[in-house]
């Protein structure tokens, strides 16, 4: 006997999820349609591990969102049952947790349960207010005009984060490089003998008398008038 994880809903609509104890998860599957309920999912307990791994490793992007609220947006204006868009999206996926969270929720609406209804049970994917406005579509009739219009919507924040990202990537990188320059210098500095220190420090003057005098010059001859004066200050200078 092994431990077994299940998911399912009772004929009002109900969530219904534990713990059982089966030879395999046909007899599962068995046990708990004579109780009346419809299956969702099954899986063994000893699977957790993995899918929590697997949910690192494959998560759901705002880009995925994005591109699925469109693809359905379409399919559903043009007249497809909403179940079997749903079915043809999860078809489409190559990242699998997506693609067993649209299974998931094409489930559920075979079960019975509204659009809305299926996606609030992923919060981590579609916010509150995703699901309200399709909860608002599905009320009014015009789901498909609403879909269009978040999916609108959805593509226009893309771009905008886009852009921030791509303005934030130069400060990061020079604050970044300051850091990495500072520890550096600590670490260099946190070794030296006050003699070297005091060396490093002659040495940094020296450096800058150059500048400092150039700076003087230009300065002295800027303030020259007269043309052939201004030779003059510059040949002696």
């Amino acid at each position: 006997m092994s431990d077994f994880l299940y998911k399912a809903k009772d004929t009002q609509g109900n969530d219904h999820s534990g713990e059982i104890q089966s030879p395999d998860i046909h007899s599962v599957v068995i046990t708990l349609r004579k109780k009346g309920l419809i299956v969702i999912s099954v899986q063994p307990k000893s699977s957790q591990t993995l899918r929590f791994l697997d949910r690192i490793l494959h998560t759901i992007s705002f880009t995925d969102v994005v591109v699925v609220t469109r693809q359905l947006a379409t399919m559903v204006s043009s007249g497809l049952v909403l179940s079997e868009a749903v079915d043809i999206l999860a078809d489409q996926q190559s990242n699998k947790t997506l693609e067993k969270m649209l299974v998931e929720i094409s489930s559920d609406i075979k079960g019975g349960l509204t659009l809305n209804q299926a996606l609030s049970r992923y919060p981590h994917v579609f916010p509150p207010l995703y699901v309200n406005l399709v909860k608002s579509g599905e009320a009014s009739g015009k789901l498909d005009q609403v879909l269009l219009q978040m999916a609108d919507s959805l593509e226009k924040d893309r771009e905008f984060r886009a852009r921030v990202k791509g303005a934030l990537i130069y400060p990061v990188v020079v604050i970044s490089m300051m850091i990495i320059v500072v520890i550096i210098m600590i670490e260099v500095t946190s070794s030296m003998s006050p003699e070297n220190i005091a060396e490093a420090n002659i040495i940094t003057t020296n450096i800058f008398k150059p500048v400092k005098f150039f700076t003087l010059k230009t300065k002295v001859i800027s303030q020259v008038k007269n043309p052939a004066s201004f030779i003059i200050a510059t040949i002696i200078i």
